[in-house]
């Protein structure tokens, strides 16, 4: 897990923020994430979200629920035993210190250090005892008194004394170690100052001494109303509560935020990212490495392959060049030459020869000319060994600058994705859309539905829609039509949905009617099956045509209904009719095509739900388009607004 910090300033700034958001919620679960961070799932007034804390690191909240969840741990299950359902009563740091404590009604509370070995416990202080941790605590050590913190050690008047007694000591140390005070708060006071951090305490005189003094009592201050800020660095990231004016020359990127939480999260989503990809572009540069280890060695192997075959061409050129005289001395199986070029001289059944530096035996039983050829061959043979490893090489150093050049586009990574938060309204619990004038169209999605649906949600100004085939949902438009328009769309989405998609028809009959018109009363001595009802006549009918649209808004939801509503909110989308073509074809090329024209393909969560939107799952798509620059986009919120 990624060490990243807050400095006690930072701890108590957060604290005070997030206690007047959480106390008074309560612990509907908890769980571990993939992370090995903790989140307590809390809900309050009909909103929920996220307490996430993380050890030795941080907690903040976050507003949405985490996609991604991990297989609870001991720690996990004990807070689910103990904390589930209860109550918070208390959100406070410990002056001083990068703790928080967390206190929960029945006399519970959650310890978190938030520094390098820190642990979270959770505590009965009521019996004094410690319930669980993370991680576990060593035999013998005793977390309760841990928990209780120290007074804060923070004095700014101790600078003149504690020149007097350690005048030897650098001057930034004692800022850190003696003081208590946060390196980065520590750097900005010396900056502010204009002193070094390794000057010693007995080269700083009275009057700069003092300077500093005001500059860090200023400076702590500001850290306690400031506005929070990331320094985003080229490895690393800073959150301050003051102006870091040391790294504003260094920063890649300086970013202010409304409140401390949001800043929290976004440096602990930075300092991760930025974290992981340090770690991915130094496995890559070691890898580049081994990779010109072995491009070198095989350069070096090819130098003394390619020397040795220039010999042995040489050697082979003068044997040529004396082949005759070297016949000779085969032939007679006796004898010596010297020439300019070589020495030979028959020894038992070889001729010993040095030539070019070498000494070869040529056989008897072999003209001389093919052993010269065969010479000839294995120069061949060394030189085209070392024309492949150059090519070798060369291809390795290829990789090499695939792989740099690569490592130079590694985005940072993401954080465990978060769906973000919202009240669910009621007609989440079936088929929805709109129409294009902004009336709500909500459908059934089997014979049981259908039946709650009008049930439950069926109001006097209403419009009740049913297609004439077996298989049709009942679809309500909420506060009757507008206009003719209203109609058509709402026949649209009850026809598609219809089993008339799935027979492949084009279009089909739509009657509606008023709720009054709803009876699930039968006739007396008749019987009326389970999920059915009766509609009293007149009805009117609509001949609608069996198409519906699917669309990705500019807020990354996907959306459903009549084409007219769909293109209006969407940035991309699609009009499907019937066919036999499979969903996630289908989706697929509307997010490519989203994909295309805004950069970002959509998450996962979103590509299912579209697929979900298609009517029995198959279609053929009659129109795919995405807009470059869509503004004053309306989402099903705004409609209802």
């Amino acid at each position: 897990m990624a060490r990243v910090q807050l400095s006690s300033l930072d701890v108590e700034r957060l604290a005070a923020e997030l206690a007047d958001q959480v106390i008074g919620s309560r612990v509907q679960n908890a769980y571990l994430l993939p992370d090995g961070s903790y989140t307590l799932r809390l809900r309050r007034d009909g909103e929920s979200w996220e307490l996430q804390l993380i050890p030795e690191s941080l907690v903040m909240l976050v507003r949405g629920t985490f996609e991604e969840r991990a297989e609870p741990d001991g720690f996990c299950r004990a807070l689910r035993e103990h904390l589930r359902g209860k109550r918070v009563t208390g959100f406070e740091p410990v002056r001083g210190e990068r703790v928080v404590l967390i206190r929960f009604e029945g006399g519970l509370e959650l310890c978190c250090q938030l520094y390098p070995g820190g642990r979270i416990a959770l505590l009965n202080r009521a019996e004094g005892s410690v319930l669980s941790a993370h991680p576990a605590p060593r035999n013998g050590e005793v977390l309760v008194d841990q928990c209780g913190g120290r007074p804060p050690s923070t004095d700014l008047n101790a600078l003149e004394g504690l020149r007097a007694v350690a005048p030897s000591k650098k001057l930034g140390s004692v800022l850190v170690r003696e003081l208590g005070i946060a390196p980065k708060y520590a750097n900005e006071a010396l900056h502010r100052a204009g002193l070094r951090g390794d000057l010693r305490l007995g080269e700083v005189g009275e009057e700069r001494l003092e300077r500093l003094r005001r500059e860090l009592e200023a400076m702590l201050e500001e850290a306690r109303t400031g506005v929070p800020r990331l320094y985003v660095l080229e490895d690393r990231a800073e959150l301050s509560l003051v102006r870091l004016t040391h790294l504003e020359r260094e920063a890649v990127e300086v970013r202010e935020f409304a409140e401390v939480n949001e800043a929290v999260r976004e440096y602990y989503r930075t300092a991760l990212g930025l974290q992981s990809r340090s770690a991915r572009l130094k496995e890559v540069e070691e890898r580049a490495r081994r990779l010109e280890r072995e491009a070198e060695e095989k350069l070096a192997q090819a130098s003394t392959i390619g020397a040795q075959a220039e010999e042995l061409r040489r050697a082979a050129m003068a044997l040529f060049v004396n082949a005759s005289e070297l016949e000779r001395l085969r032939a007679t199986r006796s004898g010596s030459v010297v020439t300019e070029d070589l020495k030979a001289e028959v020894r038992g059944n070889a001729i010993e020869v040095e030539v070019a530096g070498l000494r070869l035996q040529l056989s008897m039983g072999e003209p001389v000319t093919r052993q010269v050829s065969s010479l000839f061959d294995r120069v061949k043979g060394l030189e085209e060994a070392r024309r492949n490893l150059i090519a070798e090489a060369e291809k390795l150093r290829s990789e090499i600058e695939r792989l740099r050049s690569e490592a130079e586009k590694l985005e940072v990574p993401k954080a465990v994705p978060v769906r973000p938060s919202r009240p669910k309204q009621w007609y989440e619990s079936y088929r929805w859309t709109f129409t294009a004038s902004g009336r709500l169209v909500v459908g059934g999605k089997d014979a049981s539905t259908n039946i709650r649906l009008l049930k439950r949600h069926m109001d006097g100004d209403d419009l009740v829609f049913h297609a004439e085939v077996r298989g049709s949902p009942v679809v309500l438009l909420k506060g009757g039509a507008s206009d003719e328009a209203d109609v058509v769309q709402a026949a649209t989405f009850c026809a598609a949905y219809s089993r008339a998609w799935r027979e492949g028809l084009g279009s089909i009959s739509v009657y509606y009617v008023r709720p009054e018109q709803i009876s699930f009363t039968p006739p007396p001595g008749t019987y009326l099956e389970k999920g059915s009802f009766i509609v009293k006549p007149p009805k009117s009918y609509v001949i609608a045509e069996l198409k519906i649209a699917i669309g990705i808004t500019a807020d990354g939801d996907a959306v459903c209904g009549h084409p007219d509503y769909v293109k209006s909110v969407s940035v991309a989308y699609a009009v499907i009719r019937p066919g036999r073509r499979p969903a996630r074809e289908l989706v697929g090329e509307l997010v490519r095509e989203a994909e295309r024209i805004t950069g970002s393909r959509p998450d996962d969560r979103v590509v299912e739900r579209l697929i979900s939107l298609v009517p029995y799952g198959v279609g053929e798509l009659v129109e795919l388009r995405a807009l470059r620059d869509k503004t004053g986009v309306r989402t099903p919120e705004n409609e209802m607004g």
